[in-house]
Parts: structure tokens; C-alpha cells; sequence
């Protein structure tokens, strides 16, 4: 009979042979089970013994190498799947890894995670594991789920997942943890294991939805595979169901959309839910309540390859239709395939006719059916005659027709009748005969219901708008149908130009509107302008919002300065900009985004004469608390500064000009205005980084209205020095604080064009320093000028260094061959001093692509309380050492300083680092087990 220790020594070899033979390829893997069972059998202490120290060489391994990754497999498995036939081994490995994995070394608090979670999730639902293991398994999850490292807690989101008991989170601290790590972890690979990991139940469901709009593609995309394979639709509530399909099918990413489209809508919805039956699909989605969003989730379903066996099977009675019927038709109709699709169920345009006069009565079925005429061949003559007078008498002129339907109805007989001009005769013909029926006899219109006038008012407003919105505009337009529009204007709105009524009185102002942007010689837009402007003072929100955005597609289609005087010119320009201007301080938030929306485009676009005051207006509403909530406004001007600022130099020295005024508007806010709580620091920075000369396109000609484009942030250093030296001598410490911190954001480069700058500067600071009362202040300033100094001493050594290479050409010999003497001088001469870099302080950004966002320009109050005090302590520090040794600023390896400047006068010359080569990556080794 063998020895235990000759037993011993068989069972190590056999482990490390099975762990040898799993960590190559998993096709092997059940051979090494078959060997540790065999191991097991002989001696289970041995064994456990033999197993640990195999493992610990796994758990030393940080790098995820798939040969690693194998091993991890392999362990989970044979502990999980063999519990039946290897006692309480389960219990003793999770019970090893539990009190490895609070290591200090990140390998094996990884690996011990990642075990772990591999053996939970791998566990029967039977599995035997003692409460003492549960207990360690409870506690050690917890606190590596807060670890420091975001490997280690992706690894305990996935144990987590099997722990998970209610599912709700008041009961349930793993599933509040996990919660926690889906919304607030800073990591994605965590907030991604933490989402394929918690239980989806009422409680979590809001949370996992919500991260659909997370920052990380991957995270987003995430979100939906989950959705498709482990929620069914019925347990979203519609408005969930459609705005997370919706949101999907409209993200930036062309990942995320085809993981919509292709897992949820279609694996998971359409085929996994609905069953492959399209008319399901719609009533999942709400037919009647959010018909757009149906009608977008239709066309990807009617695009995709995998689906047209189920498109080609849909049948629909036609006498018979529900809304769902309705919707599958008009999304049919938007393919391709349109009119194939359509013969079906319409094959000639007097059936489509007849079912249009059937379904009449029927508002929302009758809208999406109209729509239908774009695709229907109208090529049949009988069948489009007979379709002109449905339009016609059925549905323009019916009293019973709703007002929703009468735009669909107008566009509907615009595509019949083939040409422009033909439907405005048409239409104005009805707007005479069948609407209005105007009369000969007064008594007839007096004897009418007010009802009735009422009718006919809306009625006619709502063809004429329609029409007049489907027209061709300015070059496309015809003197023919500028004439018909014309009429059919003085027919249907400009009676009404002055109506009590506030719905009338918008679109008859509509109406004009388009009206004059048909004319393309602009007159009937300069006429009508004054109109308009008196509309923006005096009218109703609703109205002074339509006329902004009139009077701001008349300055931005129309050059009004071709044909005119300078005097009209400036009147009508100045009139409406001062307008637009004034919406900016609205309080109506619709008025201020279309002023803004206005302005940002005819500034951009050269259409009207940029002022320094208009950009401070821009820039003081930008940063205002008050337009936090408009997304529209602040998304429309933060794209604006970038692209105006980086079209033009001329534009960044307007920039420059808008500079100051704002900051003393800002700094001189009375304390009722909301501009107080704005941060007169980040919004200096913000045009710091608009002003910025690296963000010049190439080639561009920087000299403008008598000032260099590259020189403006010298010239607003010289702004904010000479605002610094007033509050100081005022007394005024705020204002010196403010004008210190935004002195500190100055970077300069020496050039020779801004030297004379460069040194009028270091005067002011000179004074600056000595009016300033301020401690803060005075720190900053010291900052600022010691970084200035530093530009001006490497300027000065480069110019000398110039001076002495001119010198020394002029003496050298003009002889083509030189004597051995001057050879040997030469070889033996010292190395030119090279000049000196600036230490202190960041330097501008060579490239566009290296520029902070303007975001990362502002300093909180934190910071710059840290950074304050950190200067302090560094300047003491250094007064105290170089009093103490003068040679305390040199380093023991003089080599080793880039800014390092050797002796002239020696002759020993430093040799520069020699840096290893690049070698070549090596094959990622296996673990060898003893």
C-alpha cells in the first residue's frame, strides 16, 4: 500500500497536470475534470492542498490573457458542477477565495471576485452551501463591490446577481447596491456588469430604463439586448414602451440604433411578443395615441430583409379597416415598394376614391388615408377626375370635415392636379364659390349664423395657409402664382390681419408671411416688415415668437441693402436686430430662444452687421440662471460662439470688444438680478478660449480694423490690468479678486511682433501689485508675472543667442577651404548656450485638438482656494531651502532637467538620455503549474 506521501505527490502531479491541460484549449476541459476527479478520489485533504497552490498561480494574474480566462472557466465549473460527487469542496474553495479577496494585491482580489461569481451563477438551483458560507459570501461581496478598482467591482456586480433575493430595494440591500452601481459608478464596465446582473422587477425596471440615455454607447446598447431577451413589452407601460423604442431609434450612434431596431423591435418585440403579426405590434405600441412614433417603428420593420415574408403576408379589408389597418397602409407607402404594396388593397384611383368618400367621417383614419395619394397611380384620368371632386366637395368644402383633415385634403388635391398653378386656380375657385360665397347682396352675409362666419373665417385661413406653406417659394416661383396668391391672400387673410380672435390673427399673419417670402426681389418683405416689428412690441407671446421668426427669415433671405439708401438700409436693419434683441431679455422663454435662434443665425451668416454689444448680449444670456431650462437656447448658442468665433478674425476681435462690457455688467449686477449668482470668472474664460489665436484655421489673414487678430488676449491682459489697477485704487478688494483669478488664465508665447506688448504688460503688473490691497489678489498677480518674466527671459537669451550667430558669421573667414588651425578650434569650442524654456505655468496649445472644452477652463471655489494654498507653502518651502544651501535648485544629474543649461566656459558637454528600443511584443506564456 503506497504512502500518504507517495499519495500526495500523485495527486499534485495529477492537479497540475489537469491544470495544465484546461488552461490551452476548453475542448479539453472535461479531460481535466475527469483527472481531478480521479485526483479527489485518491486523497480529498491531498488534494485540496494541491488545488490552492495551482490556484494561487491563477490568482496572481492581472492581465485577462484568454489562456488565464480559460482557467477561470475551468475552476468555476468543476466547483460548481461536481458538487454531488466532491462532498463539501464548493464550501472550502468559496470559503478560500472569500478570505483571498480582501488581498492587498489587485490580481488576487480580481481573480477571487471573478471565481466567485463564475461558481454562483454555475450553481444548481439546488446547490448545498452551508448559511456560515452565505454569511461570508454577504458581507466580502459588499465591500468589493465599493473596491477602488473597476475591474474588481464589475466582478462583484456579477456575484451580486445570484445573491439577490426580493428584488426590491427596501428589502434588499444587494439589489439597492446594485441599483446604486447602475446610475451613480463612474465606470462603464461596472454600470454595464451591474445591468446584466440585477433582477428586473417594478422596483428596478425605471433605473435600467433610464440608463438608455447613458453617455456610454455601449452602455445604451446594453440596455436594449437586456430589455429584448429578459422583459417582456406588457410589463412597460405604453409610454415606457414608446419612448424607449423611440429614443432608440433616433440615438447618435449607429450602434445603438441597429441594436434597437434589429434585438428589441424586431428579435424581441416583433417576433418574441407579437409573435410575427405586425397588427399586434401596432396595438403594442398605441395606435391612436402615438401614431408617429408607430409609423417610424412600421418603416424599420417594412426596410428589413428578415421581415418581408411577414409584410407580403399582411392582408387588410379595405371596408373593413381599424386604426391599426390605417397606419400599416400609410407606412407602406413611404417604402420603395410603395405603390407594389398598395395595388393590393387599392388597385385603381376610383376604388381609392370611394373608400376616401367611406371613411370621411372618420378624423383619424381619413388623415393617414389622404396621405395614401403620393404613392396611388393617379394616371387613370376617370379615376383622377373622380378623385379632384371627393377632395373637392367631399372634404375642402364640407362643413362636416374636420379642420385636423382639411391640411391633408389640400395637399392631397395638390398632388392630383399635377401643376402648381392649376391648384391655386382650383383652390381659389373653391375659396370664392363653395367657402366664402361671396355675393352681390350685403343682406345674404348679414343674415348668416355667427357660427357659420366663423366657419367660413377658419375654413378659408386654413386652405389659404396650407396652400400658401406647399407653394414654391422666391426662385421657384412664377409671376403667375404670385398673382393667385395674392389674391387668394386678399381674399382669406387679410381681412383678418386685425381679428380680436388671437388663433386668427396668427395665421392670417402666417399667411403674410409666406406670402412675402414667395416675392423674391424681397419689396413685399420690406413693406410689410414695420408690420411685423409692431407685432414683437405690443402683441401676444404667441404671436411676437411668429413675428421674430418672420422678421428673421426676411434679414436672412433678403438683402435689403442692394436697392436702398444707407439711411433706410440702417432703419430697417436696426429696427428689427433691436427687436430681436430685446426677445432676449423676455420673459417668455419661447421668445427668448427664437431671438436667440434668429440672431445666432444672421450673425454667422453676415446678414446683419455684428456689434460688440449684440455678442455681450449673447454671451450675458448664455451664462444667465434664467435660460438653464431653455435646452434649446443654450444648445443653439454653444454651438454659435465655436463656429462664429473660428469663421472670422474679425469675428474674434469683435469678441474682444464684447469682453469688457460684459464683465462689468456682470460685476456690477444690482443684487435683484439674477445675473449675480453668475460666475464672472468662467464666463472671461470662456471667451479667453473663443479668442484663442491656436483656434485660427491656417492660412488666415489675422489682421484686421487696424489690430492683429494673434495679439488680442495681450490686449485683454492689458484690459484687465488696467481694471485691476482702478479697483485698487478705489479699494474695492471683490473686483481685485475677480480681475486676479481671471489675470491667472493668461498664457503667453513670445513672439516678435507682441514683445513691446509683452513688456507694457510687466509694467502694469508692476503696479498692479503695489495699488493692490489683497492678499489672494496679490498672490495670483506674483503667479502671473513670474510666468511673464519667464517668456521675457527666454526671448531675451534667444535673442542674444541670434546676436552671437550674426557675429560670429560676419568674423569667419570667406576662404572656401579652412586651415587645420581653425579645424582644431572648432572641434574644441564649446556649445552655444541654448536658450532657456519657461518653467512655470502651462503654455498655449499648439493645435485646436489640444484645447480644453470650454468647460475645462472653469476653476471651482476649491480649486482655487488649493491652489492658492499650495503656491503659498511651495513659496515658503523654497525660501527656507534656498537660505538654508544656494545650491539647492540644481539637480544631481544635470542630464536629467529639460531645462538644464550648462556652464559655457566647461567642457563637458551633456549626453542626452539613451531610451531602449522597441521590441517586439512576446508571446503570452502559459502558466506553469509545479
Amino acid at each position: 500500500m503506497p504512502s500518504s506521501r507517495k499519495i500526495g505527490e500523485n495527486v499534485s502531479s495529477i492537479v497540475a497536470q489537469a491544470f495544465s491541460t484546461a488552461q490551452s484549449t476548453a475542448a479539453a476541459h472535461p479531460r481535466a475534470t475527469s483527472l481531478l476527479l480521479r485526483a479527489y478520489n485518491l486523497d480529498s485533504e491531498a488534494f485540496l492542498d494541491a488545488f490552492t497552490h495551482a490556484l494561487n498561480r491563477l490568482l496572481l494574474v492581472f492581465s485577462r490573457d484568454p489562456h488565464v480566462e480559460r482557467l477561470v472557466v475551468f475552476v468555476s465549473r468543476f466547483a460548481a458542477e461536481n458538487t454531488s460527487k466532491t462532498a463539501n469542496f464548493c464550501s472550502l474553495l468559496l470559503t478560500y477565495l472569500i478570505h483571498q479577496s480582501s488581498s492587498i494585491g489587485r490580481a488576487v482580489r480580481f481573480r477571487s471576485v471573478q471565481i466567485i461569481a463564475a461558481i454562483l451563477n454555475a450553481l444548481p438551483e439546488n446547490a448545498d452551501i452551508s448559511e456560515g458560507v452565505w454569511d461570508l459570501l454577504d458581507e466580502s461581496l459588499i465591500n468589493r463591490s465599493q473596491d477602488r478598482l473597476p475591474r474588481v467591482r464589475a466582478a462583484a456586480a456579477g456575484a451580486l446577481c445570484r445573491i439577490q433575493t426580493s428584488g426590491i430595494p427596501d428589502d434588499d440591500i444587494f439589489c439597492t447596491r446594485l441599483l446604486e452601481m447602475v446610475s451613480l459608478d463612474s465606470s462603464a464596465a461596472v454600470r454595464k456588469a451591474a445591468l446584466n446582473a440585477i433582477a428586473l422587477t417594478e422596483h428596478t425596471i425605471p433605473s435600467v430604463v433610464a440608463r438608455i440615455r447613458d453617455v456610454n454607447e455601449d452602455i445604451r446598447a446594453s440596455v436594449y439586448r437586456i430589455l429584448a431577451k429578459k422583459l417582456h413589452p406588457n410589463h412597460l407601460s405604453l409610454d415606457e414602451r414608446v419612448f424607449i423604442l423611440s429614443t432608440g431609434l433616433r440615438d447618435r450612434s449607429a450602434t445603438v440604433r441597429d441594436t434597437c431596431e434589429q434585438q428589441l423591435l424586431l428579435s424581441g418585440w416583433l417576433d418574441g411578443a407579437c409573435q410575427g403579426n405586425v397588427f399586434e405590434l401596432v396595438e403594442l405600441l398605441g395606435a391612436q395615441d402615438f401614431e408617429e412614433e408607430v409609423l417610424q417603428a412600421l418603416r424599420f420593420v417594412f426596410v428589413s430583409e428578415r421581415c418581408r415574408p411577414l409584410v407580403d403576408a399582411i392582408q387588410i379589408d379595405v371596408n373593413n379597416m381599424r386604426s391599426a389597418d390605417v397606419l400599416i397602409l400609410r407606412a407602406m407607402s413611404h417604402t420603395k415598394n410603395a405603390q407594389t404594396y398598395l395595388q393590393r388593397f387599392l388597385p385603381t384611383t376610383t376604388v381609392y376614391a370611394d373608400v376616401l368618400r367611406y371613411y370621411a367621417v372618420d378624423k383619424f383614419a381619413i388623415r393617414h388615408l389622404l396621405d395614401l395619394c403620393r404613392a396611388v397611380d393617379i394616371s387613370d384620368e376617370v379615376g383622377r377626375v373622380a378623385l379632384e371632386k371627393v377632395l373637392r366637395t367631399g372634404f375642402i368644402a364640407n362643413k362636416q370635415t374636420s379642420e385636423e383633415v382639411v391640411p391633408s385634403a389640400v395637399r392631397a388635391l395638390r398632388i392630383v392636379m399635377l401643376d402648381a398653378n392649376a391648384t391655386l386656380q382650383i383652390v381659389l375657385e373653391i375659396l370664392r364659390n363653395d367657402i366664402l360665397l361671396q355675393s352681390e347682396n350685403a343682406t345674404d352675409a348679414l343674415d348668416e349664423s355667427g357660427e357659420l362666419q366663423e366657419w367660413r373665417r377658419c375654413r378659408s385661413l386654413n386652405v389659404c395657409l396650407e396652400m400658401l406653406r406647399i407653394a414654391p417659394h422666391c426662385e421657384a416661383s412664377t409671376a403667375s402664382s404670385v398673382v393667385l396668391c395674392m389674391n387668394m391672400l386678399q381674399l382669406a387673410a387679410l381681412p383678418h390681419i386685425l381679428s380680436e380672435d388671437e388663433s386668427i390673427r396668427k395665421d392670417a399673419l402666417e399667411c403674410l408671411a409666406l406670402y412675402c417670402l414667395l416675392d423674391g426681389s424681397g419689396d413685399e418683405a420690406r413693406s410689410k416688415m414695420p408690420l411685423f416689428v409692431q407685432s414683437c412690441k405690443k402683441d401676444v407671446p404667441r404671436i411676437q415668437e411668429l413675428a421674430m421668426k418672420v422678421l428673421a427669415d426676411f434679414l436672412m433671405l433678403f438683402d435689403f441693402r442692394g436697392d436702398m439708401d444707407d439711411e433706410v438700409v440702417a432703419t430697417v436693419d436696426d429696427e428689427a436686430v433691436k427687436v430681436l434683441s430685446q426677445g432676449l431679455t423676455d420673459a417668455d422663454a419661447s421668445i427668448r430662444t427664437a431671438a436667440a435662434q434668429g440672431l445666432s443665425r444672421l450673425l454667422f451668416l453676415r446678414r446683419i452687421r455684428p456689434t460688440p454689444k449684440l455678442l455681450s448680449q449673447l454671451l450675458i444670456i448664455y451664462h444667465n440662471p434664467i435660460t438653464e431650462e431653455d435646452e434649446l437656447l443654450r444648445q443653439c448658442l454653444s454651438l454659435f460662439f465655436p463656429a462664429f468665433s473660428s469663421a472670422s478674425s474679425l469675428n474674434r476681435v469683435l469678441l474682444e470688444d464684447a469682453f469688457k462690457p460684459t464683465c462689468q455688467l456682470l460685476i456690477d449686477a444690482p443684487e435683484s438680478s439674477p445675473l449675480v449668482t453668475v460666475n464672472v470668472v468662467q464666463v472671461a474664460q470662456f471667451v479667453l478660449h473663443l479668442t484663442n489665436p491656436s483656434l485660427a484655421p491656417t492660412g488666415e489673414r489675422t489682421e484686421c480694423v487696424g489690430r492683429p487678430a494673434d495679439l488680442i488676449h495681450e490686449r485683454l491682459s492689458e484690459i484687465v490690468l488696467n481694471e485691476l489697477i482702478d479697483a485698487g485704487e478705489r479699494g474695492d478688494d471683490e473686483v481685485c479678486r475677480i480681475y486676479s483669478r481671471i489675470l491667472s488664465n493668461f498664457r503667453f508665447q513670445w513672439k516678435p511682433e507682441n514683445c513691446d506688448k509683452l513688456h507694457l504688460i510687466r509694467k502694469l503688473t508692476k503696479v498692479a501689485q503695489k495699488d493692490c490691497e489683497d492678499r489672494r489678489a496679490i498672490t495670483l498677480i506674483k503667479r502671473f508675472q513670474d510666468r511673464l518674466d519667464a517668456v521675457l527671459e527666454a526671448a531675451d537669451d534667444s535673442s542674444q543667442k541670434v546676436a552671437d550667430d550674426e557675429s560670429t558669421n560676419r568674423t569667419a573667414p570667406t576662404s572656401e577651404s579652412s586651415s587645420p588651425v581653425d579645424e582644431a578650434s572648432e572641434a574644441t569650442a564649446p556649445p552655444p548656450k541654448p536658450s532657456r524654456l519657461p518653467v512655470e505655468g502651462k503654455q498655449h496649445a499648439n493645435t485646436a485638438s489640444e484645447l480644453p472644452s470650454p468647460s475645462d477652463f472653469y476653476e471651482t471655489e476649491s480649486e482655487r482656494r488649493n491652489n492658492e494654498a499650495k503656491t503659498a507653502n511651495s513659496e515658503k518651502k523654497h525660501d527656507k531651502e534656498r537660505a538654508a544651501d544656494p545650491n539647492i535648485g540644481q539637480k544631481e544629474n544635470e542630464n536629467d532637467d529639460p531645462n538644464f543649461v550648462f556652464d559655457v566656459d566647461s567642457q563637458e558637454v551633456p549626453v542626452p538620455k539613451k531610451y531602449p528600443k522597441r521590441t517586439r511584443k512576446k508571446r503570452i506564456e502559459l502558466i506553469e503549474i509545479d
